[in-house]
């Protein structure tokens, strides 16, 4: 019987154009590899996230609160030197300095709009009705400005819990 790391091994290649090593089997509608670890007969079969395995299995246990993030933005790869500790918050940092996550069909990130005068505004929606950060000359500016309205409000709904 083979043990995780070899099933595991099994569904991994080398990226053709990068040093990414990629998962190659089962991927979430985000593209993240699902790979299931533990026995159903000892109850502890469960479905685990490709990243977050090999992370544990080369480091160890991943810390409370923090996510395993990656350097090259690639979902479904599991080299582990692209793979970095952080809290949610550098996540959402890190995704909007690179200027990845999901956008409208227009190819404008979400929440982004381009006014009447040619500029750009943006709307975040909080617990407390929609916020207005303003007008922007650039979609990324304008969408910048949401994340940062939305951290703080996430700030605030974690601190007063």
């Amino acid at each position: 019987m083979l043990s995780e790391i070899e099933r595991f091994n099994r569904h991994v290649r080398k990226s053709d154009c990068s040093d990414c090593i990629l998962w190659t089997a089962a991927l979430s509608r985000d593209g993240y590899g699902n790979f299931w670890i533990g026995s159903k007969s000892s109850g502890n079969h469960r479905c685990v996230l490709t990243h977050r395995f090999i992370w544990e299995y080369t480091y160890g246990e991943i810390p409370s609160k923090l996510e395993v993030l990656h350097k090259c933005d690639n979902p479904s790869c599991v080299n582990v030197e692209h793979l970095f500790l952080g809290t949610h918050t550098d996540n959402m940092k890190d995704m909007s300095s690179k200027w990845r996550g999901t956008k409208s069909k227009s190819g404008l990130p979400f929440g982004v709009y381009v006014q009447s005068s040619g500029r750009f505004g943006s709307q975040v929606k909080t617990m407390n009705g929609k916020v207005y950060p303003g007008t922007f000359d650039t979609a990324e500016e304008a969408s910048a400005a949401a994340i940062d309205i939305k951290l703080k409000h996430l700030k605030k709904y974690v601190s007063s819990k």
